[in-house]
């Protein structure tokens, strides 16, 4: 047995808008569209549907009522062909409904399904113009949301690529897409999910003053949000590509303090850090960067960073000199993480500290 489908779920929706009425001949018809509809026979359906609007003689009640039903015929017939993976050809039907009958309430449904074939078939751009007119038609909150879904969906997809099919990661596409969700979203307000599609594009493309700002209207928008800490990562990333370190820093250290269990609160003190010994113009600050990483370590002394952060304060010790102390965070990544991938760097980089500490006999057998 046939499953229903769009046009079958339509068909039993239909007595919301008309009474069949067994005695007259285009009411015969629709009736026997409509069952073989919710039979799953599309082509019957559609075949009796044609009856219906090509009906050009008869009585004048006859043909009278037949102008009354073509609204719902024309919604049928396209909501059938869409089932049927025949979207182009639900287009004429579809038009031809927005065209004729535009106070018909079969026509803002059209719009809506109009919207659908065209995503399937390729073509946001029209869907999202379609969308944003029924906006004016109180579409349902429901709608807008599995609409936009949609868009989101083909965002994703876009910003990801897809390397077996030889489709490269289109950030500027999943922009657009995510700019069209945004759009039919608006009467509901910001979206979270949308707001961080469009923080994500924006970012991947460089575009790091329209990233700050697309993740600081998350923050407002949705200040309890899960995602909170994320928008405020990103927005901190942002600011350090804008050459605002201090409000970066700020930021930064909000993560790690304000949401410590957090995914991000790691790579924020690592990225605090990375700041401070960015900014560095002596001991002071590098001593900062050092302070911070090792708050990484003593925290999170299981995550994948904590290695990175001692690395990165043996650097930057050894780059101001400090090559005692260098030595001492060389060695504590190797006794706490002897097999991560910076082991032999940091092993090599402990000798050259004890080299330049004239230390000759422990750099030959670090080395």
């Amino acid at each position: 047995m046939k499953s229903l489908g769009l046009a079958a779920f339509a068909v039993l929706a239909a007595t919301s808008f008309a009474q069949e009425e067994p005695g007259a001949a285009p009411d015969a018809i629709l009736a026997r569209a409509r069952r073989a509809l919710a039979a799953g026979d599309s082509a019957e359906g559609i075949r009796e549907l044609g009856v219906l609007l090509a009906l050009h003689k008869g009585s004048e009640a006859d043909l009278e009522r037949a102008a009354e039903l073509a609204p719902e015929a024309r919604y049928l017939r396209a909501a059938a062909r869409v089932e049927s993976k025949a979207q182009r050809e639900a287009i004429p039907d579809l038009e031809a409904l927005a065209r004729d009958h535009a106070g018909s309430p079969w026509a803002a449904r059209g719009r809506l399904l109009e919207a659908r074939a065209r995503l399937d078939l390729g073509e946001p751009g029209k869907a999202a113009e379609i969308l944003v007119g029924a906006l004016e038609a109180r579409t349902s909150p429901e709608e807008l949301r599995a609409l936009a879904g949609r868009f989101v969906g083909l965002a994703r997809e876009a910003a990801l690529g897809d390397a077996k099919a030889g489709r490269a990661a289109d950030a500027a596409r999943a922009l657009e897409l995510y700019g069209h969700a945004a759009t039919i979203l608006a009467p509901l307000g910001p979206d979270a999910a949308v707001q961080e599609g469009i923080g994500d594009a924006y970012e991947a493309l460089g575009r790091w003053d329209e990233a700050r700002g697309a993740w600081a209207a998350l923050e407002e928008a949705h200040p309890e949000s899960p995602g909170l800490p994320g928008a405020m990562y990103h927005r901190a990333r942002a600011l350090v590509q804008l050459g605002q370190g201090p409000a970066a820093r700020e930021l930064f250290r909000r993560v790690a303090t304000d949401h410590p269990a957090g995914e991000y609160a790691p790579q924020a003190l690592l990225d605090l850090g990375a700041s401070h010994a960015g900014q560095a113009t002596g001991e002071k600050d590098v001593h900062r960067a050092v302070a911070v990483w090792e708050e990484l370590v003593r925290t999170y002394p299981r995550h994948a960073l904590a290695a990175d952060a001692l690395f990165r304060a043996g650097s930057a010790l050894a780059g101001v000199g400090r090559h005692e102390d260098a030595t001492l965070r060389w060695s504590a990544l190797l006794d706490a993480y002897p097999d991560d991938e910076r082991a032999p760097d940091a092993l090599f980089l402990s000798g050259e500290s004890k080299l330049a500490l004239a230390r000759f006999a422990e750099a030959r057998e670090t080395w």
